[in-house]
């Protein structure tokens, strides 16, 4: 059952207390017992720890919160509804999104006296915001821009195709898959997400500025719900920081409304702003993210198509490094445009490159993918 109307929905006076190591919920969905090993820190509405499948031995990430505060309810909710392992993977076909699995939930007393809500996730031991943090002028290179960018992009596909919009994007909420490695990684924590079910694009004056606020959105800036074409600008900033090391409006945090003015003012006119930000890599990619929410209405569902092809031409050495993939002659450049259309761009392809290698491959990857490419143009498909 929901959480009673009154209680307060989260929240860190309403925190339940720290669960002591050892700590053990029994659940009847996998018939196995969850287990808390270690406290890691508190989310937006609850404590989350490490912890374990004590049959499979297997570490999970474990939230917990008080059974009357609502927030971690909701995100069960998305977890149920949208992130099961079988609906992720109906949608994909083998090609990875960047979405946590739901694995179990429950509601249990434990050794308390009163009742406490949690949610068992795979556990993510590194953040993007910690790889950042040991960079060099707190800069990705491009390919890392670009790999990290694929997985958050299929994300919000899956997501916005089932009408959620997660509302809250940033380096900290972006967890790798494998510590150490960014061609896998994770979009976490539905904590602001939302399901729309009916838009209404009203504003309410005392929710402006809702979000984290470096990054968030025009619409949450007004005090509207954030919806895709939202999730589409706070990517926006988010890669601006990631290859620029910092928002303008990094030192503005203390006045919302100049932070929503610098915003507005990129939003409304990308093509001259962000050349004052940005140059080479990524620039293109972001001024077609901002181009695409700014011709969305507010009910709009982005053309995905356009945002992947856009993210192919702008980083364009972006795969390099990862796939240790040796220098190449381009016989032809690729051109492309943006132009603003009714719910998405027209992205119109001149011509494709053909890569020319000075020396045969012996590359595993690059022989699997010449032979995939070799295929479909004779109009056969190999997985």
């Amino acid at each position: 059952m929901p959480p009673k109307k009154g209680k307060k929905a989260g929240g860190e006076a309403d925190l339940a207390p720290i669960l002591p190591s050892g700590t053990v919920f029994k659940n009847k969905i996998i018939r196995d017992d969850v287990q808390i090993t270690k406290y890691l820190t508190n989310g937006g509405f609850g404590r989350i720890y490490e912890g374990k499948l004590v049959g499979k031995g297997t570490k999970v990430c474990v939230k917990v919160e008080k059974k009357g505060s609502s927030g971690l309810f909701m995100e069960q909710n998305y977890f149920i509804r949208f992130l099961k392992k079988e609906e992720l993977d109906k949608w994909s076909k083998k090609e990875f999104i960047g979405l946590p699995t739901l694995i179990c939930f429950g509601v249990d007393m434990a050794s308390f006296d009163y009742e406490l809500r949690y949610l068992v996730m795979p556990l993510y031991e590194e953040s993007l915001e910690a790889v950042i943090s040991k960079k060099k002028n707190m800069i990705l290179e491009s390919f890392e821009v670009k790999t990290v960018l694929h997985c958050i992009v299929n994300a919000l596909d899956y997501l916005h195709n089932k009408h959620v919009s997660h509302g809250d994007i940033k380096k900290g909420n972006i967890m790798l898959l494998k510590k150490g490695h960014l061609d896998k990684v994770v979009l976490i924590d539905m904590g602001i997400a939302h399901w729309h079910t009916r838009f209404i694009e009203e504003a309410n004056p005392k929710a402006r500025h809702n979000g984290t606020l470096l990054y968030t959105s025009l619409d949450a800036h007004e005090g509207r719900e954030g919806v895709f074409r939202s999730d589409l600008q706070i990517l926006a900033f988010n890669v601006i920081e990631w290859i620029t090391g910092e928002l303008p409006w990094k030192n503005m945090i203390s006045t919302p409304d100049k932070v929503y003015n610098m915003k507005k003012e990129i939003v409304a006119d990308p093509k001259t702003k962000l050349g004052n930000i940005l140059n080479g890599s990524g620039l293109s990619f972001v001024k077609c993210l901002l181009e695409s929410s700014k011709s969305l209405k507010y009910d709009g569902i982005p053309n995905y198509s356009v945002i992947r092809k856009e993210l192919v031409a702008s980083f364009k050495d972006g795969t390099k490094r990862i796939a240790d993939k040796p220098e190449v002659k381009r016989e032809t450049v690729i051109k492309k445009s943006c132009s603003s259309k009714e719910n998405g761009l027209n992205v119109e392809a001149e011509q494709s490159f053909v890569p020319r290698r000075e020396k045969p491959t012996t590359n595993l990857f690059e022989i699997y993918a010449d032979i995939r490419k070799n295929a479909e143009k004779h109009g056969r498909t190999i997985t």
